[in-house]
């Protein structure tokens, strides 16, 4: 966010709605060493947020992020984590022109859509921002 701020020059604000779901206890962890799935739609990490609880969050956060682009004389940019976005995707965005909705979303994914209901996406996912970078953490995802 900070440098998308200085390239710019818009503010930036901080919303602890847009933070990652919290696992408690778990962070930190490898998922193949847990023994079990943390995802699953019934588990609550011990210190962490339910699925109910995350989701409730997110859905503050979108009613943030709409209220707050009301004011936005340009483009409201928002960047938060692969969780959060996914959430807001498959609850509050309808694809529009053919533009699917995925079921992972790669890191500095960018995501267009309407501020306004609807919310239509015009561009959902996508990496093109990253051809011909070099990658070093063997995901394909990240590494800068």
């Amino acid at each position: 966010a900070e440098r998308i701020a200085q390239a710019n020059g818009a503010p930036v604000f901080v919303s602890s709605h847009l933070h990652e779901r919290s696992f408690g206890d778990l962070r930190g962890s490898r998922y193949d060493e847990l023994g079990f799935d943390p995802m699953a739609a019934d588990y609550c990490p011990p210190n962490g947020e339910s699925w109910l609880v995350f989701e409730a969050r997110v859905a503050q956060a979108f009613a943030e992020m709409v209220e707050r682009s009301k004011a936005c004389q340009r483009s409201l940019v928002v960047v938060s984590h692969g969780l959060v976005i996914g959430r807001i995707l498959h609850r509050h965005i309808i694809a529009a022109n053919g533009v699917a909705l995925p079921t992972h979303l790669g890191n500095t994914a960018v995501t267009i859509f309407d501020a306004k209901p609807p919310h239509h996406a015009s561009l959902v996912g996508c990496m093109a921002h990253l051809e011909g970078a070099i990658l070093d953490d063997g995901s394909g995802l990240s590494g800068f």
